[in-house]
């Protein structure tokens, strides 16, 4: 089968309704705790277990109780065990306990409940490695009733009612650095007057020294990104460098006060940091290849390829410092690099006439330093033939929407011939008086194109507007030729018809759910990138007693669909699959995991396995 295009599917409508999760609060807890958390969702009725992954082992222990979750526990090797405590009359909260080992290691889990209808989504919950504290019970919406934290902490918090703001205090002995963040939020969409309202947390620093008039009055600090970029950065991490003992405070809440009555709540934290490491172009460009290679015909064999080091000084035909990354001559893939220079970019170099020489492939790093700000670069195909190229540009430092890069390859003249603007959009906050949100166009971060040999080519940079620009918009462009490779393969459903022909409206899915003597239908696709030209082999393993896959034919590729600009990335693509479930099959008491691998295949002839996916899978009544 040919990689061309998501194929359009069909969907036996179901026969049971799984739970479906939306908030958990808190958000957070540290090792070695228990954590009670109120679970909010719909079709509750008959949860017996949460479940934590793969590896979980749900059993039942002896119980007098009648209800339907008793004696029911979930236990993971990463350290949680949990179970299901309360559900409500009406099955839309529950009530679930989660123990956390001192030993398990920090960051982000998954949860999800069990009922006899199925496995529900999932909704996550962090664990820390330093106390993780609630928000005070006592009104604490104004300085003088702050709540005290001692650092490291991260809070678990709620915003009720439009206007309202959470206060903290943090007693400052020494100088120091604290980054606060806000590791995770959550909260429903508000519509007000024609527009949308998201819960965008947002934080306030002060100090309390006060003034001459005004001894207990406190002032506004400007945390270190606000002062840089003008702005609260989207990722709702910031820091400030203090300087002077004494006593600080710090308020969180949505962003305009524009939160009208209902439930939000966050996770933020505080913690020491150091000085951010700089960045490395050559790890960055490292990175990025080992992730094509290991996806391309034979890539796992050529992605065990180490970083050289120390990295050798290397001729430069621009200005600028180079070094270079050797890799180990592969011959089972031409396509792939042998050598990568890195140079990073020196002003000026606005116009084609200052333009850096670049020597391909390479990795060059730079930045966008003030508004209007354009970076040029020159390169020449040397080549006796026709060269195929793919650009990736990442932002290291500040992400978008605040920089967003914008790519062109331009021709001798100064034509454009390729874009990284694409169709897709980025909302954003709007700072004006009136507020709400808005939508920029995103870049693409990857280009590919085909260039001429003997030709002189341009590749320009700048941010997406002209009215943008700061010494720390700091990008990383690696230029190199293609490395024909399958993306990443993913199993999707069709959504709810709206009299749209566009495949664009097909879903993910994160689990199955099917009854026996049913049967569904899914696409699995990967994308073809880089002037991949073959097919795409999946094998489908671990399906439950009773489960057949069965491979349907494929759609022809839809020509209008598959048309993009010249130089993006091709649309995914995939074949059908249809799970059925014996009649007799016996349902599952707890989830067990489908993996689905893939091969390529050109030519006839199969390569390496590339990495697949895993749906957690139920059988139920």
């Amino acid at each position: 089968m040919a990689l061309v295009c998501i194929c359009r599917v069909g969907v036996w409508a179901d026969v049971t309704t799984p739970p479906e999760l939306e908030f958990i609060y808190p958000l957070g807890t540290r090792q070695g705790s228990v954590m009670v958390v109120e679970i909010t969702g719909s079709a509750l009725e008959g949860i017996y277990a949460p479940w934590f992954g793969p590896t979980t082992e749900v059993y039942r222990l002896e119980s007098s109780s009648t209800e339907s979750f008793a004696g029911w526990i979930s236990q993971s090797p990463d350290g949680l065990q949990g179970n299901v405590r309360f559900i409500s009359e009406d099955f839309t909260h529950a009530t679930v306990q989660i123990s956390v080992a001192p030993n398990t290691r920090p960051g982000f889990y998954e949860v999800r409940l069990i009922s006899p209808h199925g496995l529900s989504n999932a909704l996550s919950f962090w664990v820390a490695p330093h106390a993780v504290v609630a928000e005070s019970d006592g009104d604490h919406n104004a300085p003088e009733t702050a709540q005290p934290l001692e650092i490291p902490v991260a809070v678990n918090g709620r915003i009720l009612k439009s206007g309202e703001l959470d206060y903290f205090a943090l007693e400052i002995e020494e100088p120091q650095t604290l980054e606060f963040a806000v590791i995770a939020s959550q909260g429903r969409d508000k519509a007000h007057l024609g527009r949308t309202f998201k819960f965008e947390p947002r934080l306030q620093l002060f100090d309390t020294q006060g003034s001459w008039f005004y001894p207990d009055r406190c002032n506004r600090l400007l945390f270190s990104e606000e002062k840089e970029y003008d702005v609260f950065p989207p990722n709702r991490r910031v820091t400030y460098g203090f300087t002077k003992p004494g006593r600080y405070l710090f308020n969180i809440c949505s962003i305009f006060n524009r939160v009208f009555n209902g439930d939000y709540s966050y996770l933020v934290r505080v913690r020491r940091v150091d000085e951010r490491s700089p960045v490395d172009p050559l790890e960055i460009a490292r990175l990025r290849l080992d992730a094509v290679l290991a996806r391309s015909f034979k890539g796992p064999a050529i992605a065990r390829v180490a970083k050289a080091e120390p990295p050798n000084e290397v001729a430069n035909e621009g200005r600028g410092k180079a070094e270079s990354l050797d890799r180990p001559p592969d011959e089972s893939s031409p396509k792939s690099p042998d050598k990568i220079t890195a140079l990073e970019e020196s002003e000026p170099n606005n116009g084609v006439e200052a333009a850096h020489t670049l020597a391909l492939p390479i990795v060059v790093t730079g930045s966008i330093e003030v508004p209007g700000d354009l970076d040029y670069f020159k390169f020449k195909i040397e080549e006796d033939d026709a060269v195929h190229l793919a650009f990736e540009i990442e932002t290291p430092e500040v992400e978008p929407p605040l920089f967003n890069p914008r790519l062109e390859i331009l021709d001798a003249e100064g034509k454009t011939l390729l874009t990284n603007l694409g169709n897709s959009r980025e909302e954003y906050l709007d700072l004006s008086d009136e507020g709400g949100r808005g939508a920029i166009e995103r870049a693409n971060p990857k280009l590919v194109g085909t260039f001429e040999k003997g030709r002189e080519y341009y590749a320009r940079i700048q941010d997406v507007t002209s009215t943008e620009g700061h010494p720390g918009f700091r990008y990383c462009l690696l230029a190199r030729p293609q490395i024909p490779h399958l993306g990443e393969i993913r199993i999707w459903r069709e959504a709810a018809k709206d009299g749209s022909d566009h495949t664009s409206d097909a879903l993910l899915i994160d689990r199955i759910n099917l009854a026996a003597g049913g049967a569904k239908q899914f696409t699995i696709s990967a994308a073809s990138e880089e002037g991949f030209d073959g097919q795409l082999a999946v094998a489908i393993a671990g399906l439950p007693t009773g489960v057949n896959a069965f491979f349907s034919s494929e759609s022809k590729p839809n020509e209008k669909e598959n048309a993009r600009r010249d130089g993006l990335p091709a649309p995914p693509s995939g074949s059908r699959v249809v799970f059925m479930v014996e009649p007799d099959a016996p349902a599952m008491t707890m989830p067990r995991m489908a993996y689905m691998t893939g091969r390529p295949v050109v030519d006839g002839i199969p390569g390496e396995p590339i990495a697949g996916c895993a749906i957690p899978f139920m059988v139920v009544k």
